[in-house]
């Protein structure tokens, strides 16, 4: 049975960054830090995988969590958007688009349904 050594475990600072750099600069001023994006490091921390002097958390940083569609048409997919969330999102810009075309070339019907049909998806 192995014993449990406090010793083992180095203390490490928490920072939660407003903007990305803000992040950056926080990374690149520790000597071992490390992003916190959906809590996936906590365990390997707990389990004593892994450890660092420094958390830098990225969860309420703006635009990291979005899906915009930008004037060109590009869809900009933010980094820690969930895969679970992705379809629904895209459903709702494609929709969008849709009853957008429909408004231009007048069939206003088929506008009608594609916005009932992103409002209930």
């Amino acid at each position: 049975m192995s014993s449990f050594n406090a010793s083992a475990l180095r203390p490490f600072s928490y920072y939660r960054p407003s903007d990305l750099v803000e992040a950056s600069a926080l990374l690149h001023g520790t000597q071992d830090g490390r992003y916190l994006a959906r809590q996936t490091l906590l365990p390997l921390l707990n389990l004593r995988l892994t450890q660092c002097d420094a958390l830098i958390d990225l969860s309420v940083i703006p635009g990291l969590n979005d899906l915009a569609e930008e004037v060109d048409g590009v869809l900009r997919i933010g980094a820690m958007v969930r895969h679970a969330r992705l379809p629904f999102l895209l459903l709702l810009v494609l929709m969008r688009r849709i009853s957008s075309t429909c408004f231009e070339i007048g069939d206003l019907k088929c506008a009608t349904l594609a916005l009932s049909e992103g409002a209930r998806a």
